[in-house]
């Protein structure tokens, strides 16, 4: 993002005239007039300019509505409002004037606040119609609810927010003041939004530390050919997309990369930290389990702890999974591609979630385990065997394997030796008593060795 931030000012000419006199006072504002001629005109007067601002200045809460309806917080929008001094204004010029106020009709403001402004002006008015609408409405309808009551002699006098109404009720012989903005409130809503800017400039300059963990599936059957073909083929995925988020790139251990790179430019890649298209550019290798953590905060430090925050919780989700830890701790995710769907426990059995929180995986993770194991129709097994039916690295499936066999939901058996060199392999089996005590499944499911 610039310096400047720029700020998009949309209204009436004359409204934007006004505003566009106080840029010189504020020059970290860099502001750009798109007048209309109907309030009608704001989504496309805003839709023309798409990408060429950071922010929208309405000089009236009309335009506001009808750019909020389509376009919602997508950037940063505020507008002047019409009631307090553009009220007491429109007021004290009709005073001067020497209208009628004893019955009056107004649109947007409310009735309240209409009130409270005549009070303090020592106006009593006989009758007040005030026009209120949740939804954007057309210029019509504000002509037609003016023109209505003068017609029916309920209002001497009508006052109106819209430009365009305040024309057609003059051209249609009704007695009407038009709420202008006044100068006061022009500088207080361009000093708003001078706070806006520093919020949002400060926001995009916050960093993000990603932190990939990548390991091979099944690395034994792979020769060193192909091991180092396949890393060398992510890390080729990881370096194109960290040259699009404009980012840096370590690598801290084997298997494992760190991206540096700005909230702005990761936000445009990530559709707003909703999809991450790296993960599903890095699934295209099946021979990959992948945990992704994302860190933001203002410092490199601190994004850092936050990522492997992130990346803890995406290895208590599950493999192939992403979120983010944001500035305040609130965790997203998982984000994945654009087919990803967020994960649900489908656990209840108490034994069970009380054994997850104390062996420090994840339920989900912990059931999906034991349930692939119990599918296996086999005694006894090993890392290695665990690897495959889960679809993870040995060393992912050792670490699964260590927290079950500390927490007694396991037990050592005994060992192999397949070759003559190296250590022999653990082989694992249930424990039967653990699971005839309430572990939510049946103790008959557990194999038993054949004769």
């Amino acid at each position: 993002m610039e310096d400047n931030f720029r700020l998009l000012v949309v209204g009436p000419e004359d409204n934007v005239k006004t505003v566009m006199e106080f840029a010189y006072m504020f020059q970290n504002l860099n502001l750009i007039p798109r007048p209309y001629q109907s309030s009608e005109d704001t989504v496309t007067t805003i839709t023309g300019s798409l990408g060429y601002f950071d922010g929208v200045l309405f000089t009236g809460p009309i335009p506001y509505m009808r750019a909020y309806e389509v376009f919602q917080d997508k950037f940063p929008m505020l507008y002047i409002p019409s009631g307090g001094k553009a009220l007491f204004k429109a007021f004290f010029k009709a005073v001067q004037s020497g209208a009628d106020l004893s019955r009056i009709s107004i649109d947007t403001i409310t009735a309240p606040e209409v009130k409270e402004t005549l009070n303090e002006l020592g106006l009593e008015p006989q009758e007040l119609y005030d026009l209120q609408y949740s939804n954007p409405i057309s210029n019509e309808e504000f002509v037609a609810f003016h023109t209505k009551l003068y017609r029916e002699q309920k209002t001497t006098l009508a006052f109106t927010c819209l430009q365009s109404a305040y024309q057609k009720l003059t051209k249609a012989g009704v007695p009407v003041v038009r709420i202008t903005t006044p100068r006061s409130a022009v500088l207080d809503a361009l000093e708003r939004a001078q706070l806006i800017s520093t919020s949002v400039i400060n926001k995009a300059n916050q960093l993000v530390v990603v932190m990939i963990e990548a390991t091979l599936v099944n690395e034994m059957s792979l020769t060193t050919v192909q091991i180092h073909e396949k890393l060398l083929d992510l890390e080729r995925k990881i370096l194109k997309f960290t040259q699009e988020v404009e980012g840096n790139l370590t690598r801290s251990v084997r298997d494992q990369f760190v991206i540096v790179t700005t909230r702005e430019l990761f936000e445009k890649l990530t559709d707003s930290l909703t999809l991450m298209p790296l993960l599903g550019t890095l699934l295209e290798q099946t021979s990959l389990v992948l945990h992704l953590g994302v860190g933001i905060a203002n410092t490199a430090s601190i994004a850092g702890y936050h990522a492997r925050i992130a990346l803890q919780k995406a290895r208590e989700a599950g493999d192939n999974s992403c979120f983010v830890c944001l500035p305040n701790k609130s965790i997203l995710g998982p984000l994945g591609t654009a087919s990803a769907a967020p994960r649900r426990l489908s656990i209840t059995e108490p034994a069970l979630l009380e054994l997850a929180s104390k062996s420090g995986l994840s339920p989900t993770l912990l059931e999906k385990s034991i349930r692939s194991i119990l599918e296996m129709k086999s005694e006894f097994f090993t890392a290695y065997d665990v690897a495959t039916v889960l679809s993870t690295s040995i060393r992912n499936a050792r670490r699964i394997l260590q927290h079950l066999a500390a927490h007694q939901v396991i037990e050592v058996a005994g060992k192999e030796l397949i070759t003559t060199k190296g250590k022999p392999r653990n082989v694992f089996r249930f424990n039967r008593e653990l699971f005839s005590s309430g572990l939510g499944y049946p103790n008959s499911q557990v194999p038993k060795a054949t004769p």
